[in-house]
């Protein structure tokens, strides 16, 4: 089983903050496969998305995890819609609709979130694409019993507070997040 890992926009290649997780996720004893797809302005990321998850989908296979920060979680997203046979999925502040139902052969799916998180509500302001407040809010569609949500801002976590889009990827919060991430997708395998 395999860990599919995809970055957001805004980031360049060795910067992701996402693929700071990497050590975290590979102690569950998984491989963990980090999706380069490039460099992409966020107007432009919702134009060449679906190309981005037609080129990544076969490379999933039944069983495995994908992993998302932001437009990482939309690509994620869709292709889970397209019928990729993934287990689970890790959404990290994810950059898409706060009530985007996900597809009946995904098991289980995590979304971490912040109120801090002012990036991702911009992109309500857009048209006819999956983007949305989820990293703000969490997921707030119909009841999905798949569905788990942890505001990261809660101080009821008992883990450094997040308080913005990546600030989860921080040097003073990574470890205990990273831990609690990789932990949380071991429970679920």
């Amino acid at each position: 089983m395999k860990i599919h890992v995809l970055h957001g926009v805004h980031v360049s290649e060795g910067d992701h903050g996402v693929d700071r997780l990497i050590p975290y996720l590979a102690k569950v004893g998984c491989e963990v496969v980090y999706h380069e797809y490039g460099y992409a302005l966020a107007l432009t990321a919702r134009f060449l998305n679906k190309g981005r998850a037609e080129r990544i989908a076969p490379l999933i296979s039944k069983g495995d995890v994908c992993l998302g920060h932001s437009n990482g979680c939309t690509i994620v997203w869709m292709m889970a819609d397209m019928g990729v046979p993934m287990q689970g999925c890790v959404l990290i502040n994810p950059a898409l609709d706060s009530d985007k139902q996900f597809a009946p052969q995904v098991h289980w799916v995590h979304v971490y979130y912040n109120e801090g998180d002012v990036v991702v509500p911009w992109s309500k302001v857009l048209f006819a694409h999956p983007w949305g407040n989820m990293g703000e809010v969490g997921y707030d569609g119909p009841t999905d019993h798949r569905v788990l949500n942890f505001n990261c801002y809660d101080p009821m976590v008992k883990l450094p507070r997040v308080d913005g889009h990546s600030d989860l990827f921080m040097p003073d919060k990574i470890v205990r997040w990273g831990n609690y991430i990789a932990k949380n997708v071991k429970e679920e395998l």
